[in-house]
C-alpha cells in the first residue's frame, strides 16, 4: 500500500463495544482491532470516530492498521 509503513497490517476483525453513560451522555466506546497476523489492539473511540469507523466498515473497503504508529 503506497505510503504505508513496514508495520502496516490488514485488519481481519474490527469489533466495537459500547457502555452507557450513567449521566445520560453518549457513553463510552472501545474498539478492538485484530490484524491478519492475529495481533490485538484495543483503544477508546469517540462517538464521532465511531461514526467514521462504521462508514468504513460497511463500505467495500480494505482496512489497514499501522502497528508501529
Amino acid at each position: 500500500m503506497p505510503g504505508a509503513s513496514e508495520e502496516t497490517r490488514r485488519v481481519k476483525i474490527l469489533n466495537a463495544n459500547w457502555a452507557p453513560d450513567e449521566a445520560g451522555g453518549d457513553g463510552r466506546f472501545e474498539i478492538l482491532i485484530v490484524t491478519e497476523d492475529d495481533q490485538r489492539y484495543t483503544m477508546p473511540a469517540s462517538p464521532t470516530s465511531m461514526t467514521a469507523l462504521v462508514a468504513l466498515a460497511t463500505a467495500d473497503t480494505v482496512m489497514a492498521w499501522d502497528c508501529g504508529a
